[in-house]
């Protein structure tokens, strides 16, 4: 039995040290029993930081941070539903040609909801994205204008075709 509670002493002794060392706390009967003495290098309580107060502030600020989110996500809602709206398309071939270094394609674009889509977003800015020969063309005004916003070395030029407000094609001229 005295093995058995030397064991039990060494542990006890072992583990007050471990506190001791990682935590600064060291508590007197062990330290009595062993008669070890040592000098405190850990901070005194009052001065050790508060985590309960840090807990307790990042619990509040959790319901706010949630409530601002849903306030977003609510204003974002209309925009998600044109963007929604405007990848709801495909393109389909109409014409290819192709002269030396020019090449004519046509496309039409195909809408679900045509007459819709058109109203809502006439006048806006409407990305086709793909890549043509790795570079990205972009930006075609439904009223008929191009921006160019293609890269440098690329020469395609793009040209939109509106037939009663609708979009019909998209004309690409490579020189």
């Amino acid at each position: 039995m005295m093995p058995l509670a030397q064991d039990f002493i060494q542990l006890a002794i072992r583990t007050n040290l471990m506190f001791f060392y990682f935590e600064g706390l060291y508590y007197h009967l062990p330290k009595r029993a062993a008669g070890i003495r040592y000098v405190f290098i850990g901070k005194p309580m009052n001065q050790r930081p508060r985590y309960f107060y840090y807990l307790f502030a990042y619990l509040l600020s959790m319901p706010r941070s949630r409530r601002r989110v849903r306030k977003i996500d609510v204003q974002e809602a209309p925009n998600a539903d044109l963007e929604r709206q405007l990848h709801d398309t495909e393109m389909r071939l109409v014409e290819a040609t192709q002269q030396g270094n020019s090449q004519r394609v046509i496309y039409r674009r195909q809408f679900q909801a045509d007459s819709q889509r058109i109203a809502a977003l006439e006048g806006q800015i409407v990305e086709l994205t793909g890549d043509h020969d790795g570079f990205h063309q972009r930006a075609i005004d439904l009223e008929g204008q191009m921006t160019g916003l293609t890269d440098e070395r690329d020469t395609t030029r793009q040209r939109v075709t509106l037939v009663e407000g609708e979009l019909v094609g998209v004309t690409q001229q490579r020189d």
